[in-house]
């Protein structure tokens, strides 16, 4: 299960969602809303800080055969618990790994070797682990940076992208949709991937365009989402940081 977040009038919608496999694709499906104030559905019993999860919430998961486990919704839950509450848990977590989840992420990192991924979350991944405005060498990275968009929709993948996102600064947001659209690659030589400052800006706002439309019409990344007329929201950010930034 996975937290999802749409951007509303005034605000942001949340539901909890979930990919799952079909035939030879990995779709989302929709398991509850949660609308704008997931907390209420957190239920503080006392004035400690023990809580459990809202009857509606845990029968409509059981209802659609996914069973609530309370460690996996507290997780996909975390940030509108408490913050008293976080920080008991945090006390309470193990430091150390379970031998069965030590054993899981060495088959992942293992599977990363030979598994296909789509460029362009190949390029997100790789700036927002090494920050380089120079991915030339993006091929030679190694492939276990990108475990975390395994068995993923991609729905599910974008929800991901979108929590990673937050750590870049303003001032980075226009490189980071410069490099993951592979505006370089419009251009030859080696300046445009050290000074992009010193392109054509009229050529480079082009280059950016054509990737971008390019991105928002390729059936294959969209998978279950399918394409659209209109610029996808989860490409409308990119655009934004782009020109605004």
């Amino acid at each position: 299960m996975y937290l999802a977040r749409k951007r509303i009038r005034g605000g942001i919608r949340y539901a909890i969602r979930q990919s799952v496999k079909t035939g030879d694709t990995t779709v989302s499906r929709e398991l509850f809303d949660l609308g704008e104030d997931p907390g209420q559905y957190i239920i503080y019993p006392g004035s400690g800080p023990g809580f459990y999860f809202d009857d509606q919430l845990c029968d409509r998961l059981a209802e659609q055969g996914c069973e609530p486990d309370y460690d996996e919704l507290e997780s996909v839950l975390w940030q509108f618990l408490d913050p008293e509450t976080q920080r008991v848990i945090r006390g309470f977590t193990r430091k150390a790994q379970p031998r069965a989840v030590r054993e899981q992420i060495a088959l992942q990192v293992r599977r990363c070797e030979t598994e296909s991924f789509h460029i362009f979350d190949m390029r997100r991944a790789h700036y927002l682990r090494f920050g380089e405005l120079d991915q030339s060498r993006i091929h030679a990275a190694p492939r276990k940076i990108y475990r975390s968009l395994l068995d993923k929709s991609r729905d599910e993948i974008e929800q991901q992208f979108m929590e990673m996102e937050q750590v870049l600064e303003a001032r980075e947001k226009k490189n980071y949709a410069y490099v993951i659209f592979d505006v370089p690659g419009y251009f030859t030589g080696p300046l445009a991937r050290k000074f992009p400052e010193a392109l054509d800006r009229e050529r480079v706002d082009e280059c950016f365009l054509d990737a971008l439309c390019r991105l928002n019409a390729d059936t294959g990344f969209w998978a279950d989402l399918g394409v659209t007329k209109w610029l996808n929201d989860y490409l409308i950010r990119y655009a934004c940081w782009f020109f605004d930034t």
